[in-house]
């Protein structure tokens, strides 16, 4: 065998030999997040079928491929928060504890309502939800604000106005299908 052959067959088996390390790690990752959700009663037992109707048992291969569902909204407006905490780190001093606390505080204001909304029915729930829709207004016009007053960027804005975007388009969708 030539030298290029070795080289590129033991670079084939130390790619092999990462994959399956790397496989194997993740199948842990996966299990031990399951093992949590688990704990944490996050799975749907809405299909235990057992007799004694004792709590839902998982085995480990359900538990690696099972995902915790999260509706949209929530994933969307975390995003946004998470955004809003990054962009703002660095803001200058003078708006630090008026501009960026309101609109990092309304962030997380809107994670709340959209929780308790969906813990409620009816007329609590849509009542929260517009509650929601509110903190959602309340942080695109500080948002604004912030850009015009130079604490953000006009790309950061941006990428905030497409953010707060999805977060309406999708929360009105729940408002709408009133379930």
């Amino acid at each position: 065998m030539s030298t290029n052959e070795n080289n590129n067959s033991q670079n084939n088996e130390n790619k092999l030999e990462l994959n399956e390390k790397l496989e194997n790690q993740n199948i842990e990752n996966q299990t031990n997040i399951a093992e949590i959700y688990d704990q944490l009663n996050l799975f749907d037992d809405n299909d235990n079928d057992n007799e004694n109707n004792s709590k839902n048992v998982h085995t480990e291969d359900e538990k690696k491929i099972r995902k915790v569902k999260e509706l949209s909204i929530f994933t969307f407006s975390k995003a946004l928060a998470e955004y809003i905490f990054v962009i703002t780190k660095n803001a200058p001093k003078q708006y630090r504890w008026s501009l960026v606390a309101r609109m990092q505080q309304n962030a997380l204001d809107l994670i709340e309502c959209l929780y308790l909304a969906n813990a409620q029915k009816g007329e609590q729930r849509f009542e929260l939800q517009i509650k929601a829709d509110s903190k959602l207004k309340i942080i695109s016009f500080l948002a604004e604000m912030s850009q015009r007053m130079k604490v953000i960027s006009v790309h950061q804005y941006n990428v905030l106005a497409k953010k707060m975007y999805d977060c309406k388009i999708t929360l009105w969708g729940w408002i709408k299908c009133k379930v």
